[in-house]
């Protein structure tokens, strides 16, 4: 009887912190993925407006604190390529798709990238990634579309508008590829 009230004793004080803790926690944690949020929104808008250094800034704090945010990477992707240093993008937009490999917004930014670089194989495998993650996604379709006609791989550009017909309404762009296609078939 004395070992059970000893040993309730010595535990009830970590029941009473740890009770204390998932009242506190829990907004604590809410707080700082709001803030992480608000950050790169702030980012973004940075980049938008131009302001390079400043971004670049931010972005260096946030994943010196978390080196593997998938989005303060890709962002840090996209300032490298407003910057005109396309390598050093890819391989910023690379590790955010490790990061998390169904961030649509690094695979996109890779499809553009290679596109950039003339290199249609690669971005092409990228936004049949990005469709694989969301089938419905017009931009991605069309754009697969449209590199697959460019190279003459005319039957499945045909294939991704017939599939993409199927979960989107398609815009008039992607049915002017399909029409160019079947036209030149």
């Amino acid at each position: 009887m004395l070992d059970a009230q000893l040993n309730f004793t010595v535990r009830h004080p970590a029941i009473v912190l740890t009770l204390l803790y998932a009242l506190i926690a829990p907004p604590i944690v809410a707080t700082q993925v709001k803030t992480s949020v608000e950050r790169l929104e702030s980012v973004a808008k940075l980049i938008s407006a131009n302001k390079l250094a400043e971004a670049e800034q931010q972005l260096t704090q946030i994943l010196r604190v978390v080196p593997n945010e998938a989005t303060a990477l890709n962002l840090f992707g996209t300032l490298r390529a407003k910057q005109g240093r396309m390598k050093e993008a890819e391989g910023f937009f690379l590790r955010a798709t490790r990061a998390d490999n169904s961030l649509i917004g690094a695979r996109m930014n890779l499809a553009y990238l290679y596109l950039l670089n003339n290199e249609p194989v690669k971005s092409a495998a990228e936004l049949r990634k990005v469709l694989s993650f969301d089938p419905a996604n017009a931009d991605a379709s069309y754009r697969l579309a449209w590199v697959l006609f460019s190279q003459g791989r005319l039957d499945e550009c045909i294939s991704v508008v017939e599939k993409a017909k199927q979960s989107q309404t398609v815009s008039g762009p992607i049915l002017a590829v399909l029409g160019d296609a079947y036209l030149r078939k």
